[in-house]
């Protein structure tokens, strides 16, 4: 939670999104997030699932024998963030955030310093920039290693002409196996005008949101392996108590394989070994 003075008059999607989570922050992104969730009712509680999935697949991951993570539009650090997750099951974890919000840099690289943690302040379009940044290698970030790519709720703010699965498929290709966790905002269940005017809010106030409906996010998981359950409602995933029922917005899911499966048997083999 970020407090105090000098606060951001401008809202933005990592403060709204905390705001989602129950962490109030700054009053344009609580005005914001008012106006959003009377047109969304439940929107708090799907962020709120969405963000429960995130860290639930990245520790069955890591008990999975992948020890890289890179986190694309990681948003701010909460007291319970990837990198906590991760390196109870691994301590050696290496955990790599990315985004472009100098807020959101500043604030990780205050709270989740750390010999095995970076914080890259990159577009993540921008895929060899990321990719080629030195805090990897600073960290021991490997690309000949398992890794898991964290795409959650980043890709609904990319344009159809950003081609956002191909750009995601560019990070997958840059590793020869691993997973990919993705979520995905879904208006499916959200009446036409309701969702039109709660699009046109945020686009207003911060800028383009494009939730997409269930069978378009589907096609971003087009020839991964994708493990059970398969896509589905964020809290639906391996729930480690009974699942929510989501009413209205919510964030489709998934944690998909991708790459040589072969080698990453293998390599879970010898890391259970």
């Amino acid at each position: 939670m970020i407090s105090g003075p000098g606060a951001r008059p401008l809202p933005s999607m990592a403060g709204v999104y905390d705001n989602l989570l129950g962490h109030p922050n700054y009053s344009g992104d609580q005005d914001l997030q008012k106006r959003l969730t009377v047109l969304l009712p439940g929107l708090e509680e799907a962020t709120q699932a969405n963000r429960a999935f995130v860290l639930r697949s990245a520790k069955a991951v890591a008990r999975m024998g992948v020890t890289q993570f890179l986190d694309l539009g990681s948003g701010l650090a909460t007291d319970q963030s990837i990198p906590d997750v991760v390196s109870r099951v691994e301590p050696h974890a290496r955990v790599v955030c990315v985004d472009n919000d100098p807020l959101v840099v500043a604030h990780g690289r205050a709270m989740l310093a750390g010999e095995h943690v970076a914080i890259i302040d990159a577009d993540i379009r921008m895929v060899n920039d990321v990719l080629d940044h030195a805090e990897l290698a600073r960290i021991g970030f490997q690309a000949d290693r398992p890794t898991a790519v964290i795409a959650a709720a980043v890709a609904h703010f990319l344009r159809d002409d950003d081609e956002p699965a191909d750009l995601l498929r560019e990070y997958l290709d840059a590793f020869p196996s691993g997973y990919l966790i993705f979520t995905h905002a879904c208006g499916d269940d959200v009446p036409a005008d309701h969702l039109e005017m709660a699009v046109a809010a945020y686009r207003e106030r911060i800028g383009p949101i494009y939730p997409r409906t269930e069978a378009e996010i589907t096609a971003f998981l087009n020839g991964l392996n994708v493990l059970e359950p398969g896509l589905v409602e964020a809290s639906h995933w391996r729930p480690d108590d009974s699942p929510l029922e989501i009413v209205g917005a919510k964030f489709m899911a998934a944690v998909a394989g991708f790459g040589n499966q072969d080698s990453l048997t293998r390599h879970q083999e010898a890391v259970r070994r």
